[in-house]
């Protein structure tokens, strides 16, 4: 028997396979999917692989002395043929490597199912469903939803309520109706700081025992028995954040909460976006995909109003409930009064509902002390010896610290300059560490609560704090983003913003997108009740257009005046995005690579593909250049990514390997070694 395997670190091109022989002993357990151990290279290193291919008996080679692999670690394969076809599209779609698509699908630590390990019950039959109680506006919603799933063609559906609409409740309702009739349905979260709430919600109206949950917060031996729950149909609810959509589950339903947000793309190999691989499995099973969102994403909400997907809207909150009162500060004047980083409207405000036995929520997406850290006397930042970014002051275990935020390296705080030596250290920048010691020193009655990376380091944590808060622990919560969507608190009727602008320059074309999103998500968590709420934006950006629009949580208007420069500009959804990205720990290697990339990209285009619309931009160094010790580099293509798009690229790999017709090759070749390569699919974050 010979077949063909998708060996792990085989090199950068996608679509890479190689080609084994199976010892007799080993033929019954091969079968699609199945892990193997092979032996790789000139020194025959033992490596991991999955079988891609099973070859016919009189299949000819023109290799000769074919390797045999060593061992399998799989006695069936894992793997079913959904989970295979998705595994195949992934690596299609994201131009990974057929590795990176399968590791993704199957983690390592999943072992064969133990009969005796794991004692899981089948929880069908305990399903308790609690009726939710919609109002007379949000019924006549849930209707036309009913209508949508049970009745239209179209296979997606965006829900975009204003903030404290409802629509949870909604969803959720749908997924009630949906269950009662023997139906799948996962549901997302963007991220592990939601997943109490909305478990709380799932065991509530679903009964305790009636989902599986798959998140990274997970240790390996709960993530395995959930796996196996889902794998071995237990459940009919699956909960999760981004890689919950790689489970092996067909859902009649994909629910995606917060559908704006860039955590459902992944940064890492293999680079995939949920939403979009949710589309790809509804396609396939004929299911439906209903995303939500109060701010919904530029694109979708472009292809709601085009008609490409449904359109439902709710713009009444639930109940007596009404938009809070929102006020825009100037820091300019306000700044650092009373020897605060909090204005004195603010400062007001807070004592005030905290006088009234009222909550706050307050945003201020920087964690730590100080975010800059400058000699006064040379002007030269202390950074990070491995990245080419700033070190960030900290508070650990009363010891002051420099810590950096990408590669976690650590320093003793010093004041003493490491470029000119003299002892002028001086820190700027506010973190959530910083406001809290403020809120503290100066608010008389404040039992404050601070949620960021620092405080949330275990998946119990999140729901310890947003529990005491909700029981009336704290009167204050403070933290970075995850503190601003999706939370829904009885008593908060009051939210402040500390830094409304400091996301607006970032490099990425959707800086203004996610300003507008994280300010009205924020501003959207006051006064979801009977009271009244308030919000107060501080920003250094007075008159800034978005801030403004953010502040009247206006996004229809918002929407027409990004999409007209998504159009001229020519950013998704009127084009996709391809980033090539060279990394490599020596810094001329990188930037080599690329630019012989670049060359191999014009010949390409110019050759064989001259009528296929491209927009090469030319090669620059990434949004850092230097992350843990490796230099990064990247080439930017605006173009549509389809069948056509990938054949260019493998043309283009083809070419830059083998050098073929190109200008300076022997000058550049050597520089091609050690450089890693990858690319990404609109990608939601810099690089």
């Amino acid at each position: 028997m010979k077949i063909q395997v998708a060996v792990e670190k085989s090199g950068f091109e996608f679509e890479k396979i190689f080609t084994y022989k199976v010892p007799k002993e080993f033929e019954e357990y091969i079968n699609l999917g199945t892990r193997v151990l092979v032996p790789f290279g000139k020194k025959n290193s033992i490596r991991i692989g999955f079988v891609l291919r099973i070859l016919n008996k009189n299949t000819d080679f023109l290799v000769e002395n074919l390797k045999e692999i060593n061992s399998i670690i799989d006695e069936n394969s894992l793997l079913d043929n959904n989970s295979f076809d998705l595994a195949v599209w992934i690596s299609k779609y994201y131009l990974c490597t057929y590795y990176e698509a399968f590791s993704a699908i199957l983690p390592k630590y999943i072992k064969k199912y133990d009969t005796k390990k794991n004692k899981i019950e089948n929880f069908n039959s305990k399903i308790q469903i609690s009726k939710i109680i919609l109002s007379e506006y949000q019924n006549s919603i849930y209707e036309k939803i009913l209508d949508w799933y049970f009745d239209s063609d179209i296979f997606c559906s965006l829900l975009y309520g204003i903030t404290g609409s409802g629509k949870t409740s909604l969803f959720l309702k749908l997924a009630q109706k949906l269950i009662s009739e023997k139906k799948n349905i996962m549901i997302l979260v963007p991220e592990i700081s939601l997943m109490p709430q909305i478990l709380s919600n799932i065991k509530k109206y679903f009964g305790e025992n009636s989902f599986a949950c798959l998140h990274s917060g997970l240790t390996k031996k709960k993530r395995e028995s959930e796996w196996w729950k889902i794998k071995k149909k237990l459940v009919n609810i699956v909960i999760g954040t981004r890689s919950a959509i790689l489970a092996p589950f067909v859902p009649d339903l994909i629910i995606i909460d917060e559908e704006q947000e860039s955590t459902y793309k992944s940064d890492k190999a293999p680079r995939f976006n949920a939403i979009e691989v949710a589309k790809f499995l509804c396609k396939k099973y004929n299911s439906k995909l209903l995303l939500s969102s109060a701010t919904p994403s530029v694109k979708n909400f472009y292809y709601a109003k085009s008609g490409k997907i449904k359109l439902f809207e709710l713009k009444e909150r639930y109940g007596n409930a009404v938009l809070p009162e929102v006020f825009v500060i100037n820091i300019n004047k306000n700044f650092y009064n009373n020897n605060s980083i909090l204005s004195l409207e603010l400062l007001n405000s807070i004592s005030k509902s905290i006088l009234n036995n009222k909550q706050v929520i307050l945003l201020l997406d920087r964690r730590g002390m100080h975010t800059i850290a400058r000699c006064s006397a040379c002007g030269v930042n202390i950074t990070c010896k491995n990245c080419s970014t700033n070190l960030n002051h900290h508070v650990i275990n009363n010891q002051d610290i420099f810590v950096c935020h990408y590669c976690g390296f650590t320093k003793k705080f010093s004041k003493i300059c490491p470029n000119c030596e003299k002892p002028e250290v001086i820190l700027f920048g506010i973190g959530t560490q910083s406001l809290e010691k403020e809120i503290n020193r100066i608010i008389q009655g404040a039992k404050c609560i601070r949620v960021d990376a620092d405080t949330t380091k275990t998946k119990s944590m999140y729901e310890k704090i947003f529990k005491n808060f909700k029981d009336g622990k704290y009167n204050i919560m403070l933290g970075t983003r995850m503190v601003a969507k999706g939370l829904d608190f009885d008593n908060v009727n009051l939210v402040g913003i500390i830094c409304a602008d400091q996301a607006l320059f970032g490099e990425s074309y959707k800086a203004c997108e996610k300003t507008f999103s994280l300010i009205s998500q924020a501003v959207g968590r006051s006064g979801r009740r009977d009271s009244s709420g308030k919000a107060l934006i501080q920003t250094f950006s007075f008159d800034n257009e978005i801030i403004e629009l953010a502040a009247k949580q206006d996004y229809d208007l918002f929407f027409e005046k990004e999409i007209e420069i998504r159009k001229i500009l020519l950013y998704p959804p009127f084009a996709d995005i391809c980033t090539i990205g060279f990394v490599s720990e020596k810094e001329k290697n990188a930037w080599n690579s690329c630019l012989f990339f670049f060359e191999a990209l014009k010949f390409t285009a110019k050759s064989e593909f001259y009528d296929m619309p491209l927009k090469i931009l030319s090669p620059t160094p990434a949004f850092y250049l230097k992350i843990a010790n490796k230099f990064r580099f990247k080439i930017i293509i605006k173009c549509k990514i389809n069948k056509k798009f990938r054949d260019f690229l493998k043309k283009t790999l083809i070419n830059y390997k083998n050098n073929n017709k190109l200008n300076n090759t022997q000058m550049l070749k050597k520089y091609k070694n050690n450089v890693h390569i990858f690319f990404d699919i609109n990608s939601e974050g810099t690089f």
